[in-house]
């Protein structure tokens, strides 16, 4: 085959591969049935306190206070030994995240965006790093 036409084919080829249609995400109308979700309501926060100075969890006795809009949600942790809070289950949004404990000065964090896939939220990790009173 000559230069010319191998060029015609590879342009060809290049321009087909450029423009064959986009594959709709999952759960979209048209999608492939293929995306299994779980049924676990998973948080949109999870917050470990922690004592700023020595990096202790302080996770017992302090409050989560997630907000977005008009929801609020507030957690605790009831149980010894958990590290971490968490709270607004299956809710995207943009949130203020306040933690409060009874030996330590709230701490705050605003537009915290948690986004969603087709199945669930996408949790947003963080560690609030506590001063003592």
């Amino acid at each position: 085959m000559s230069k010319t036409l191998w060029s015609g084919v590879l342009v060809t080829v290049g321009l087909m591969a450029c423009s064959a249609p986009e594959t709709p995400a999952p759960g979209a109308p048209g999608a492939p049935p293929n995306v299994v979700c779980t049924t676990e309501a998973r948080p949109a926060i999870t917050v470990e306190p922690v004592d700023a100075a020595t990096g202790q969890s302080i996770s017992q006795g302090a409050t989560l206070i997630a907000m977005t809009g008009t929801y609020t949600d507030t957690a605790s942790v009831h149980t010894t030994g958990v590290p971490t809070i968490s709270a607004a289950h299956e809710r995207p949004g943009t949130y203020t995240v306040i933690v409060r404990h009874p030996d330590y000065r709230n701490w705050e964090r605003s537009n915290i965006l948690v986004g969603r896939d087709e199945c669930h939220v996408q949790t947003i990790r963080l560690k609030a790093e506590m001063q003592k009173r």
